[in-house]
């Protein structure tokens, strides 16, 4: 969570409440409430040179897929129930190398966790 408050996004969304309120009360952040707006994120898309995944019941799917001629190898970060992506070669042969995508084949193509498909 710090690191997403630390790329200024402006709400975070989690069921895990007492974690978020701990990092809230250490980096002086004001939690919002059931009445407080929270404003749309500016920050919504990776560069072009990365990719990101999310933590699904299970495991990892991509949330943003790879550019071509490359593929996202994503990882669950322990205990933290969330995932993220990392970008590895691929074999350009290979259709999902060049027009990735977020399926469960392009996430196994990047050979990491993929199981939240």
């Amino acid at each position: 969570m710090k690191d997403y408050i630390n790329r200024g996004v402006q709400g975070i969304i989690t069921n895990r409440i007492a974690l978020a309120k701990r990092v809230a009360v250490s980096m002086g952040v004001t939690m919002a409430n059931v009445s407080t707006p929270i404003p749309t994120s500016k920050f919504s898309t990776p560069p072009v040179d990365k990719c990101d995944c999310d933590y699904h019941k299970g495991g990892c799917t991509i949330s943003w897929p790879a550019p071509s001629k490359k593929a996202c190898k994503c990882r669950y970060k322990d205990l933290m129930w969330t995932c993220e992506g990392s970008l590895v070669d691929c074999h350009v042969s290979l259709p999902k190398c060049l027009n990735p995508d977020a399926s469960k084949e392009a996430c196994q193509l990047g050979q990491g966790d993929c199981d939240g498909y």
